[in-house]
């Protein structure tokens, strides 16, 4: 039987940790298909200048042949605008074309538009994306044989942008997350209603967020996980819990009545394409969402699976976890232990 191949990084040192739990996932699961797992160096923009000898490494890649090719987009293709950036874009695009057609077919798994990200957020940054950027993806995407994204916005970018048919696309809905981690199946709903929140938690990333944190009604108790969140202790009915280990934060999160969704303004509307492993993550250990409507894909998804609450602002998000009867949230609670979340079109 033909091999098959899925490229990995050689190394996750660099990215962030959505990133690098997310390329974790991307090995482990075609592992379990019969992939097998092959490096390839992709630098990110702080080890580019310093690691050309493990580029050049990708030059033994040429030797691969095989039946199915995974790529997982966009490591490596996004690290910046430098000169050199560029310059290693293209080398790799080109390699990757010479490696695909070493194959029956080459599939990119994409959970991220880069491009469109700084598009849709209007980031100074948007004047730094140059045409060679948009001919190295569009290249690319015409070389694959299927392109896995989240939903039929994601596929609509890439086709009117680069005339790509429809049959190249299928639609997965949300990151599969590898934790090994069962939910128990009863709960109950106590008085207080126990909310939490998992990411980065500068004032930035959940602008919007921070203002209403003074007006959480007397039944609600609000914990948060993660980086930079020392601005929230002492704040009234608030429980910094800082970094958590996996089975600390799953545990955590499966004691909890609901996880809460929340984008700044800035990316909520690049959320109409994606969905987060934070999504995946409450999804995981069984716990209902809080999310607002701004984050469209989340949105449709907490609506379709019926699998929590979705309301203009993170006020009536409030006000509606404060006010649930335990019936209605245990209707939604054993809505999100039902694997049911997947679409193939």
């Amino acid at each position: 039987m033909k091999d098959k191949i899925t490229l990995i990084p050689y190394s996750l040192e660099g990215w962030s940790l959505a990133t690098r739990q997310t390329l974790r996932n991307i090995a482990k699961f075609p592992t379990e298909l019969g992939f097998k797992p092959y490096c390839l160096y992709l630098p990110n923009k702080y080890t580019f200048t310093k690691d050309t000898n493990k580029m050049l490494k990708n030059i033994v890649l040429l030797k691969l042949r095989g039946e199915h090719l995974l790529f997982p987009y966009p490591p490596g293709f996004w690290m910046g605008i430098t000169k050199f950036s560029r310059i290693y874009k293209s080398i790799l695009e080109d390699l990757m074309e010479i490696i695909s057609k070493r194959f029956n077919s080459f599939i990119i798994y994409v959970y991220d538009l880069p491009i469109e990200q700084i598009r849709q957020t209007g980031q100074d940054r948007r004047r730094n994306i140059s045409a060679l950027d948009y001919l190295i993806e569009e290249k690319l995407f015409e070389t694959a044989d299927k392109i896995l994204v989240f939903n039929k916005a994601m596929e609509d970018v890439l086709r009117d942008r680069y005339r790509l048919p429809k049959s190249k696309f299928v639609h997965f809905e949300i990151l599969d997350m590898g934790v090994d981690f069962v939910p128990p199946i009863e709960k109950s709903l106590g008085e207080v209603r126990s909310l939490v929140y998992v990411g980065n938690l500068s004032k930035n990333r959940i602008e919007g967020l921070e203002s209403a944190l003074h007006r959480v009604p007397p039944n609600v108790r609000l914990n948060f996980i993660g980086p930079n969140g020392e601005w929230l202790k002492g704040m009234s009915h608030i429980n910094y819990l800082g970094i958590l280990s996996t089975d600390k934060l799953y545990q955590t999160l499966s004691n909890s009545d609901f996880g809460i969704l929340w984008y700044s303004s800035t990316l909520s509307h690049y959320f109409r394409l994606s969905s987060s492993a934070k999504f995946s993550s409450y999804m995981i250990a069984g716990l209902p969402v809080l999310v607002d409507k701004h984050a469209q894909w989340p949105a449709e998804l907490v609506k379709k699976y019926k699998v929590g609450i979705v309301a203009d602002n993170f006020e009536k998000l409030l006000y509606k976890a404060s006010n649930i009867d335990e019936d209605k949230y245990l209707e939604m609670r054993k809505n999100t232990l039902v694997p049911t979340i997947c679409e193939v079109v």
